[in-house]
């Protein structure tokens, strides 16, 4: 005979590790003007939460006279890009929507090329 409590406490307990980690988007925000220790510390935390399979999503936001300069916001990606090149993969380009430039990253596979991040097409727009 089997004991079903001590049974269905070990289904339950294999379902509880069995669970399927759920990816959350993550944002991060940053401005032209963002300080090096500012942008260190959003780096920072933009390695921690790809390195728990969240995917991440950068923000620039233009205030102002800041619209008129946008390509400093195309820089300040191509930066970002360039110092995450080891940690993720970008997934979608860095696109101008209303006062905002998005672009969303993933974490790093072991198959990724490093040509694909490329970006300096962006800067002519």
């Amino acid at each position: 005979m089997v004991d079903y409590g001590k049974y269905k406490y070990q289904q339950a307990k294999l379902q509880k590790n069995n669970k399927s980690r759920t990816v959350k988007l993550k944002e991060i925000k940053l401005r032209i003007g963002t300080d090096t220790n500012d942008y260190n510390v959003k780096m920072a935390r933009t390695e921690s939460f790809l390195d728990h399979g969240h995917k991440v999503r950068f923000q620039l936001r233009f205030r102002g006279r800041e619209n008129a300069h946008q390509e400093l916001g195309y820089d300040v990606f191509n930066k970002v890009i360039a110092d995450m090149k080891t940690m993720a993969q970008v997934d979608q380009a860095p696109r101008l929507a209303q006062q905002r430039v998005k672009k969303f990253t993933a974490h790093l596979d072991k198959d990724f090329d490093s040509e694909d991040s490329a970006f300096d097409a962006e800067d002519d727009e």
